[in-house]
C-alpha cells in the first residue's frame, strides 16, 4: 500500500507528515512569503516540497512512491486562482510522488482518521 504524505501549506512554511505516523515537521520557505499570494518563487517552493517528501519514511527502500495531499490552509480572499493551484501541483511533482491531490482553504487541517477514510 502506498503511503500518504499530508503537506499543509501556510504563509512562509510547510508542515509535512506521513498519515498514521507521528512525524510532523516544519519546512520554512521564502517562496511562500509573497505579500499578495501564497504562491511566490517557484524554485524555493519546489525545494521545500522536495525536502518535505525526502524527510518522510520510505517504503521498500524508496521503490514505492507515496501519494501526496497538498492542503492550502491559508485563507485567500477570493480563493485561489487556477494558476496558483497549478503552481503548487507542479512544484510538488518534482518531489517524486506517484499521485498529487489538492485541497484548498475551504477545509480546516484534517486528522489522520479523516484522511484514512477519504484516501483508502
Amino acid at each position: 500500500m502506498r503511503k500518504l504524505i499530508y503537506i499543509k501549506v501556510f504563509k512562509g512554511y510547510l508542515e509535512a507528515r506521513t498519515v498514521g505516523e507521528n512525524n510532523e515537521k516544519q519546512f520554512p520557505s521564502q517562496g511562500l512569503a509573497h505579500p499578495r499570494s501564497l504562491a511566490g518563487k517557484f524554485s524555493d517552493v519546489e525545494d521545500a516540497f522536495k525536502r518535505a517528501v525526502a524527510s518522510q519514511p520510505k517504503t521498500l527502500f524508496g521503490l514505492i512512491k507515496p501519494k501526496l495531499l497538498i492542503h492550502l490552509v491559508s485563507k485567500m480572499e477570493g480563493g485561489y486562482t487556477e494558476l496558483e493551484l497549478r503552481f503548487f501541483r507542479e512544484a510538488a511533482a518534482a518531489s517524486g510522488v506517484s499521485q498529487i491531490f489538492l485541497l484548498d482553504d475551504q477545509y480546516g487541517p484534517l486528522s489522520d482518521g479523516e484522511l484514512l477514510i477519504k484516501f483508502k
